[in-house]
């Protein structure tokens, strides 16, 4: 089962650091062939790494100085610009008691997210993304957008009245030319990189100007989560000569999802996940209990469905039903069958057969699990689910049923 889990470890590292076929181009316009290093969809040009033909092992990271593009073809694209740039803080935790500008020159990598009629470009330092916007080949600016608290008198509280500095509408507008198509749609907007992305590839198909836009890069129907869990469990071993047990102690799970979307609120879902647990347990031969550990690990697939109900513009809960389709797995045992007590202590003194393991692989049988859970900008999410399995084990004929209680935290990619 470690050789499974090294396995899923390792194609989560191929999605997370893929390796494809690229391009940069220098100061003076020559154009290069390379292998980028990263995830695609990282928006910091500081993740991304190349090597070239002439050196495939060595991996360097792109210069901005001497570097003014590079890219993976319908994919994702880097340029250089000279632009005027403020990184803003919109935390209601640490607003300023006056709207004040403070933008700097800076030359930065970019990143392409939409291209057309209206291009958009999106950069990210610190975990604070900003967007820019342009038109053809023009330097980009700034899409500008302050929150800030009239009023305020101490630092570090947050009270007075907010006021918002939607420049970034105005500036939508202009390079559409005050399109009505435009102008509609932007006096509801919020400040979004979605939202805003969503609306310009809208204006420019609407425009007959549309290259690509970073959305088609990922199908909105197709969602990857990464999830881990931390559950308490029941064991119990259908065989006259076991006792019953409590958990011996909590434990992980590690899961990977896919999710598609068939219905509005509805998504179809298929997740693989791997347990290791350990159990406190007894073996009774003539009225005489003998401890024992139960070590139970396993890979599930499960198929399902989940369904959302919408809270407000970022929340939404959740109840999500899956059943069992395929199970991998192994339940080990310590072999301690003795005919006295006597025996026990002995053996076990003289680390004998007491340690000894006995395996069995466990065969499908049944295996259900209804949770629910609550997701916040459709990203990050918290889960409480029921698990119950009943499975057969092919060594001695036994059959051992289970149930857990898991709480799980994930992330959609």
């Amino acid at each position: 089962m470690k050789t499974k889990l090294s396995i899923i470890f390792i194609l989560l590292c191929q999605i997370i650091y893929a390796q494809n076929k690229g391009y940069y181009i220098t100061n003076n316009g020559e154009k290069h062939t390379c292998i980028i290093k990263g995830y695609f969809l990282n928006d910091k040009s500081e993740a991304f790494k190349y090597s070239t033909p002439n050196n495939p092992e060595e991996f360097s990271i792109f210069n901005i100085s001497k570097i003014k593009e590079f890219g993976i073809k319908n994919k994702f694209k880097f340029k250089r610009f000279d632009v005027k740039v403020e990184f803003i803080d919109n935390s209601i935790s640490n607003l300023e008691n006056t709207l004040k500008t403070n933008l700097k020159h800076k030359t930065l990598y970019l990143k392409q997210i939409v291209e057309g009629e209206i291009n958009i470009f999106s950069c990210t330092k610190k975990s604070r993304t900003i967007l820019f916007i342009s038109k053809g080949e023009n330097t980009p600016e700034q899409l500008y957008y302050k929150i800030f608290a009239v009023g305020k008198k101490d630092k570090s509280k947050a009270y007075g009245t907010i006021e918002h500095f939607c420049r970034y509408k105005h500036q939508l507008n202009y390079y559409a030319n005050n399109d009505e198509f435009m102008y509609n749609r932007t006096k509801r907007l919020r400040y979004s990189q979605n939202d805003i992305v969503k609306l310009v590839t809208k204006y420019n198909r609407y425009k007959n100007q549309s290259g690509w836009s970073e959305k088609n890069l990922w199908p909105q129907w197709l969602y990857f989560n990464i999830e881990t869990g931390l559950s308490k469990s029941k064991l119990y071993l259908e065989n006259m000569n076991y006792a019953n047990t409590n958990p011996y102690d909590l434990s992980l799970s590690l899961g990977i999802e896919c999710s598609f979307k068939s219905l509005k609120n509805l998504n179809l879902i298929a997740n693989l996940t791997y347990r290791d647990m350990c159990f406190d347990y007894y073996f009774i031969n003539k009225n005489i209990k003998y401890p024992l550990y139960v070590i139970y690990r396993g890979l599930d697939l499960n198929i399902g469905g989940r369904y959302y109900h919408k809270l407000s513009k970022k929340s939404k809960i959740f109840i999500e039903f899956t059943i069992q389709t395929m199970h991998a797995g192994t339940i080990e045992k310590t072999n301690n069958v003795f005919d006295s007590l006597q025996d026990y202590i002995e053996d076990s003194s003289q680390n004998k057969t007491y340690n000894k393991n006995v395996y069995g692989q466990l065969l499908l049988d049944n295996a259900i699990g209804v949770g629910i859970g609550y997701i916040f900008n459709d990203t990050y999410y918290c889960k409480v689910k029921y698990n119950y399995f009943n499975e057969n084990l092919m060594l001695e004929h036994d059959r051992f049923s289970m149930q857990n209680i898991e709480f799980s935290l994930g992330i959609r990619l």
